[in-house]
């Protein structure tokens, strides 16, 4: 949330809680880990609704 939305640099990120770049790093990739899977299970659900209701309706 620092990097994206109060645009702070890896760098600062790490200085302010008193973490190293490479900390900040490993945390960031997980998230956008995350971030991806749960969109990608968010896009197969909403196609899976598509396909139930044009089957049912």
């Amino acid at each position: 949330m620092l990097n994206y939305y109060g645009n702070m640099s890896y760098k600062t990120i790490a200085q302010e809680m008193g973490i190293s770049v490479k900390t900040v790093e490993k945390h960031m990739s997980k998230a956008l880990q995350v971030l991806r899977r749960e969109l990608k299970e968010e896009h197969y659900l909403g196609i899976l609704l598509v396909a139930v209701s044009i089957c049912t309706g």
